[in-house]
């Protein structure tokens, strides 16, 4: 199977699943409801992965960038296209970065829904394209692509993500609470039964570009987060770096290394052996004396 083969037959099955979905709210059968959305939500997934390989493989066969290229250059677009004013923002789900919308619901998965939407509407670049995405979402509905459009430009807001919470909270005005009170995003209804009703459905889609409006984020864009350094503020954190030496006098000025000093060579001093002559005993000469009679005692 190639894919789009695949991407084929998981379009069909959303058909069937949003018509299935159509049924249950006829019946009010909320546990069939929740079902499908689960299920809805598991079959966006796959086809949005399946449609991302295949634009990578398409945008790589007529440019001179390989597939990775692509995504990288893909993921700086993302930056580049991080723009909170942006009225038609084609990146995807990129439009989220520019707006805090964990508050406009009380359900934990509200953003990973409003995401998937998003992956699935495309551009919307006027007000007959956005028609064309809602007849086919919610047929019959009371919201059209001029209202969506014009409040889009009279707020500055990304009119995707008006599209998105619109369809996941009422089907465009087609489903719930939201058929009496002409509130398609319902703006400041809650759980609690508190709604809040306007005069028009053209009021109701400005209300929520309104509340868009109001719950900006502003991001650094991508170029700024690169290139951006940090100031040093104080004297004391400025660090003097030493200029480095130029190459051409490191090669032109020689400097001798000393030699490791050596120990100094005690040449060993003869030893001096004085040869004492021997020590002779002198002889003693006897002389012969004569024995003289004088004196000798003459015996009587």
């Amino acid at each position: 199977m190639n894919v789009e083969y695949l991407i084929q037959l998981l379009g069909n099955r959303l058909t069937s699943l949003a018509t299935a979905k159509e049924q249950a709210f006829l019946t009010g059968d909320l546990d069939t409801i929740n079902t499908l959305d689960s299920e809805t939500n598991g079959v966006l997934d796959t086809l949005n992965k399946l449609k991302l390989l295949q634009g990578i493989s398409q945008t790589a066969s007529v440019t001179p960038f390989t597939e990775a290229e692509v995504v990288q250059n893909g993921i700086q677009a993302s930056f580049g296209l991080n723009n909170p004013n942006t009225v038609f923002n084609g990146n995807s789900t990129g439009c989220l970065l520019g707006y805090d919308i964990s508050s406009y619901a009380t359900d934990p998965l509200h953003e990973q829904k409003i995401a998937d939407i998003l992956n699935y509407i495309g551009n919307m670049d006027s007000p007959t394209e956005i028609d064309v995405y809602i007849n086919s979402e919610a047929i019959g509905s009371p919201v059209t692509g001029a209202m969506v459009f014009n409040s889009a430009r009279k707020y500055n807001v990304d009119a995707r993500l008006m599209m998105a919470l619109m369809e996941l909270d009422s089907r465009f005005g087609t489903v719930g609470v939201a058929i009496r009170t002409l509130n398609p995003g319902n703006v400041g209804n809650d759980d609690s039964g508190q709604t809040h009703t306007y005069s028009s459905w053209n009021d109701g889609v400005d209300a929520v570009a309104s509340w868009l409006n109001n719950h900006r984020i502003n991001t650094p864009s991508y170029k700024e987060a690169v290139v951006a350094t940090p100031v040093v503020s104080t004297v004391s954190e400025v660090v003097s770096v030493p200029a480095p030496i130029p190459a051409a006098i490191t090669e032109a000025v020689s400097v001798p290394v000393p030699e490791t000093p050596t120990s100094p060579t005690v040449e060993s001093t003869p030893s001096v052996v004085e040869t004492v002559p021997p020590v002779t005993t002198p002889e003693v000469t006897t002389l012969d004396v004569p024995a003289s009679t004088e004196g000798t005692p003459t015996s009587l």
